[in-house]
């Protein structure tokens, strides 16, 4: 939060690039959700987000978006916000983002599309990785199974041999 801070202030006295243009708006975003103030938050987070609009920077300004939505008492925008920031976030925001997606889209009233995103974050997963995760299952029973069927033989030699 302080470098944010120090960014904002550093930023007016240089020259306009995406970069500082994005420091000033997150970090005026940062201080509005602090403040309590969500319509000064969302227009800083939205003018962060019109400075850097892909990548990470352009997903941490959506999640400042959603956070600003959300505590303006706007749950469905704040959950489109979010799904849009999930894909470029890196790894270690992507447990606590897909717990925020799924508890805004509980309060928007969408409560089947929240039990699936609790069960994605609890899980780690991406819902992209379902395929994926289906056919390991599946390669895991036949693994078992294997194994089932070579411990019978073996008994059944053992036996054989007594």
């Amino acid at each position: 939060m302080t470098i944010l801070l120090l960014l904002c202030v550093t930023a007016r006295a240089a020259a306009q690039t995406p970069f500082t243009g994005w420091a000033e708006g997150a970090g005026g975003a940062a201080l509005a959700i602090v403040s309590g103030d969500p319509a000064e938050a969302l227009r800083a987070s939205r003018s962060a987000a019109s400075s850097i609009t892909y990548g990470e920077a352009g997903a941490r300004a959506r999640l400042l978006s959603a956070r600003a939505l959300e505590l303006g008492g706007r749950p469905a925008e704040a959950a489109t916000e979010l799904a849009a920031a999930l894909h470029s976030l890196p790894v270690t925001l992507l447990p606590a983002a897909r717990a925020r997606h799924a508890a805004v889209l509980y309060a928007a009233g969408r409560p089947a599309e929240a039990a699936a995103a609790f069960a994605l974050a609890a899980a780690g997963a991406d819902p992209a990785d379902l395929p994926a995760l289906a056919s390991a299952n599946e390669k895991s029973k036949r693994i078992a199974c294997l194994n089932t069927m070579r411990q019978v033989a073996i008994g059944a030699t053992i036996y054989a041999m007594d």
